[in-house]
């Protein structure tokens, strides 16, 4: 455990999801996967185009629309739509709509570690936690809702992290002053970044996907370990 500025005990603890509370890449990959599969069997005229060629164009979409960059449910929508109104398919919006639904049930379909479980449960009976994420896993799918006041994803009205809009609306929501907010992440710019243009106090994970050369500013704390926010918080 580093710390690079004075820490202030927090009222209110801010999670990142994806790759901070669990691995990531191996849920996804299975999702997209099980997606995949169930695009072919509904749009047949779709069979040349693998996982890669969908990925592809998400990205094609990211660069040419800054919204959709921070706000993957959207993107993930009209990445299809955009591909199935290119092929002509009928009724292309529901067909859409229909594939989403299947694809936000497989992302949740997982489970967290029993340690990551006795982490939230001992932080909860001790402060308010919330879940911020540009993601699009449903904590309470995942079993997790019930450690969390508030859980905030990307939206037309709320855009994606780095930008503040989620941030503010924690503070508004839980009536508390920006440093009194810890939020833990693993992007030096969606975590890090995004809590300080906030205000908030940060703690950076490095075990995630970030590296240390993207950080634009220093978080409060770095830890290598989520267990270590034990020796930190309680």
């Amino acid at each position: 455990m580093r710390f690079h500025r004075r820490f202030h005990p927090p009222k209110v603890i801010s999670f990142d999801l994806d790759d901070t509370l669990y691995d990531n890449v191996p849920i996804i990959k299975r999702t997209e996967e099980r997606t995949h599969s169930l695009i072919t069997e509904r749009v047949p005229e779709t069979r040349e185009w693998d996982i890669e060629h969908w990925r592809q164009r998400r990205l094609d979409l990211m660069r040419r629309d800054d919204a959709l960059a921070d706000n993957m449910t959207a993107l993930r929508r009209a990445t299809l739509l955009q591909g199935f109104r290119e092929l002509e398919i009928d009724d292309a919006d529901t067909v859409t709509d229909e594939i989403m639904d299947a694809f936000l049930a497989f992302r949740s379909d997982f489970s967290v570690s029993e340690e990551v479980h006795d982490l939230l449960d001992q932080l909860a009976s001790r402060y308010s936690l919330v879940a911020v994420s540009n993601g699009n896993a449903d904590v309470k799918r995942v079993g997790i809702g019930h450690y969390f006041k508030l859980a905030l994803q990307p939206t037309h009205d709320l855009r994606g992290k780095p930008n503040t809009d989620m941030f503010e609306y924690v503070k508004q929501a839980m009536n508390c002053a920006p440093e009194a907010i810890l939020h833990v992440g693993d992007s030096p710019q969606s975590d890090v970044f995004g809590a300080q243009r906030a205000g908030m106090q940060s703690v950076w994970l490095t075990s995630g996907l970030g590296r240390s050369h993207q950080l634009r500013v220093l978080p409060t704390v770095t830890i290598d370990d989520l267990q270590e926010l034990s020796a930190l918080l309680l």
